[in-house]
Parts: C-alpha cells; sequence; structure tokens
C-alpha cells in the first residue's frame, strides 16, 4: 500500500532508547533522520520535556530546544527555529491562532504510535546513561595498553 508504514508496531522503550542512543550518539550526522520512524523518536525526545498540560511563549519553546540540541551534541546540525517547525509540522507543536502560545503533542500526528512506557522515559538520562557505558567502555581499553 503506497504510503504506509513497513512497521506499524507501536515504539516501545527499548526501540525508543536504543534508536535514540544511535542517533545521538553517533558521529557523522546533519539535521534529522530520513527514516521517518527514527525522525520520530527523535522529535518526540525534544518534546518529552514539556507538559502537554500547560501552555508555552515562542521564547520558551526555542530556549529549551536549543538546551536540547546543545546537550544531544553535535549529531544534529539544526537550528532551535528549524526544529520548531518541524515540531510544528508533525504535530509533536500546536500553536493556538494567533502563533504565539504552544502545547505539546507527545502523540504527533499519529503516524506511529508510542507505547505508555516512553511517557515515563527521560531521554536525556538514556543518552547520559549512554554516555557514562561508552567511557566505561573505553577506559576499559586504555587500561590494559597502559599496564601492558
Amino acid at each position: 500500500m503506497p504510503g504506509s508504514d513497513p512497521d506499524p508496531r507501536p515504539i516501545g522503550l527499548e526501540e525508543f532508547s536504543e534508536r535514540l542512543k544511535a542517533l545521538c550518539l553517533r558521529s557523522g550526522g546533519t539535521g534529522l533522520p530520513r527514516r521517518r520512524r527514527d525522525r520520530y523518536i527523535l522529535l518526540r525526545s525534544a518534546v518529552q520535556r514539556f507538559d502537554a498540560a500547560r501552555e508555552y511563549s515562542e521564547p520558551e519553546i526555542d530556549a529549551s530546544l536549543r538546551d536540547w540540541i546543545a546537550w544531544v551534541g553535535g549529531r544534529l546540525e539544526i537550528d532551535p527555529v528549524a526544529l520548531r517547525r518541524y515540531l510544528v509540522d508533525e504535530g509533536f507543536l500546536q500553536r493556538d491562532r494567533r502563533g504565539s502560545r504552544y502545547r505539546a503533542c507527545h502523540a504527533g500526528r499519529g503516524v506511529f504510535s508510542f507505547a505508555a512506557e516512553v511517557d515515563a522515559a527521560d531521554p536525556l538520562a538514556i543518552l547520559t546513561e549512554a554516555r557514562q557505558e561508552s567511557e566505561a567502555r573505553k577506559q576499559q581499553r586504555i587500561r590494559p595498553r597502559a599496564n601492558g
């Protein structure tokens, strides 16, 4: 069927975590992923910190996205304004009629569904843990050489 998603399964916590790590911690990336499922995971991680019951001003949204981009690191070459546009286009942010207030919608446009367990996930904690594990592995590789 043209345009249908080849993988209609809900995105669970394990897939969310593993793909988020792969998308954010590997070098060589530029911008958002081409694969739409990966793009949804990444966009969802960017709005995860917003409370869906609260309205946000554009400066609040941009400041939070700027922090998220800085935290994710050099993997994503995207500015907060472009990211905000992607989030609006994919339904993760909804603007009021005047375009001055935003509300998060963690489901996005619903092209992909997320398991309820993803709601409680902390993307920054997932990436922090992955960075710590990577650093520990690196230290393990360095120690035997230093002792040799």
